[in-house]
């Protein structure tokens, strides 16, 4: 084992385990799809506190955030992140980029679409988001926390982004519909950004849950986005969804605050 490891050459393990388990995927003849990419950071977390010994110690399991469980933080982790969706959808509605209104397999299903928003938002948060938060804001948000606020949270979100890349570039499972060479540079300035403010909620709170469900927030309302949007123009996932323009505008005035708030200085 190694024990005698900084936090960032520890970082540094879990990144090399992430980025081999990701192309591993790709490159194996294996069923690809999201949700089994997004349980990658899951493994790697488990193999570098493995080889480090941090698994083995109760301050190694902490360090990771579970323990604690701020219910009003977590109520807004879960909001803020459909604003910034919501205003984008409304944009191309009221500007014609797309028509507000369900598709035929929905039509008379209003109750479903609402329990299942619900449903689908626990599921996710005990599974495959938990899979992928475990990784980026409980162990790495835990090892960049002495680098300083505005590079720990920029760092974070930053390195969350180029996780997704080779998944883009290699495979058609996320989002095979876009011009690469726009959509991605707008892509990594989203998660950035939005991965600041997940990684912010976190260190605020000490805990992973509110991160959790400021992601599966993200990912649920721009599903239900693109399912009340009939039509869309080729340039909405430019605007808004996964990513966009007013998302990345929203992050970047979250991250201003964010910083002005706290004087540049660390939470932990």
């Amino acid at each position: 084992m190694l024990k005698n490891l900084s936090d960032m050459q520890k970082a540094s393990i879990y990144m090399a385990f992430v980025f081999f388990f990701v192309f591993m995927i790709i490159m194996l003849p294996v069923k690809q799809s999201t949700s089994l990419f997004m349980f990658v950071p899951f493994a790697s977390v488990l193999m570098t506190m493995l080889l480090t010994g941090e698994g083995f110690t109760k301050a190694g399991w902490k360090q990771l955030g579970f323990h604690r469980f701020p219910l009003k933080l977590s109520l807004w982790a879960l909001i803020i992140p459909m604003v910034p969706i919501i205003i984008g959808y409304m944009i191309v509605w009221l500007t014609g980029l797309g028509t507000f209104g369900i598709g035929e397999e929905y039509e008379g299903r209003g109750t479903f679409l609402f329990v299942g928003f619900f449903i689908s938002f626990i599921v996710s948060s005990l599974t495959v988001t938990l899979g992928e938060e475990i990784g980026w804001r409980g162990y790495l948000a835990a090892k960049l926390k002495k680098i300083g606020l505005a590079k720990a949270l920029l760092l974070n979100g930053f390195i969350w982004g180029l996780f997704h890349l080779p998944i883009m570039l290699f495979t058609d499972i996320y989002h095979g519909d876009v011009h690469l060479l726009i959509f991605i540079p707008l892509f990594m300035a989203t998660v950035t950004l939005a991965g600041a403010f997940i990684t912010y909620v976190r260190y605020v709170t000490g805990s992973i849950w509110p991160a959790i469900f400021a992601h599966s927030a993200h990912n649920l309302m721009w599903h239900y986005g693109e399912i009340f949007t009939q039509n869309p123009s080729p340039v909405v996932p430019y605007i808004t969804g996964d990513a966009g323009i007013v998302l990345i505008i929203f992050y970047l005035m979250i991250f201003v605050w964010m910083i002005k708030r706290n004087k540049g200085q660390m939470l932990l």
